[in-house]
């Protein structure tokens, strides 16, 4: 089973959201201007996404990493997040609500498998 890459529009612009083959989502973009500026950020999250550096920023003496890289913060509430960066810095990628680090590192093994091979699924008429 394959995941798939939901593009839509919202009045901010474009974006899409990588959902797993029985439909969680699994994070989402930032925004984009155009189609084919959203389409290259899917593949950006395709190659970015296969890094094996995990910056944990949660812990005081975090070493940075290099790019690509994903992040793993805490916010106040307490709940773990991730943030993918690609190999220029940029944040392409982002999931969160997570209750432990444990399930956040598993929302980022998921994601490692389920966007090499996503489609692409286009919501309405972009």
């Amino acid at each position: 089973a394959m995941g798939s890459f939901t593009i839509r529009s919202m009045e901010s612009g474009i974006l899409f959201d990588l959902m797993t083959s029985n439909g969680d989502a699994l994070g989402t973009s930032g925004f984009y201007c155009t189609r084919s500026a959203c389409i290259h950020g899917t593949e950006s999250v395709k190659k970015s996404s296969q890094t094996r550096n995990i910056e944990d920023q949660t812990v005081s003496e975090f070493t940075a990493l290099t790019f690509p890289k994903f992040e793993i913060y805490k916010d106040e509430g307490g709940v773990f997040g991730f943030r993918l960066l690609s190999r220029n810095g940029e944040m392409i990628f982002s999931g969160g609500g997570y209750e432990s680090k444990t399930k956040c590192l598993e929302g980022i093994e998921q994601v490692r498998r389920n966007a090499p091979l996503a489609s692409l699924n286009f919501l309405c008429e972009i």
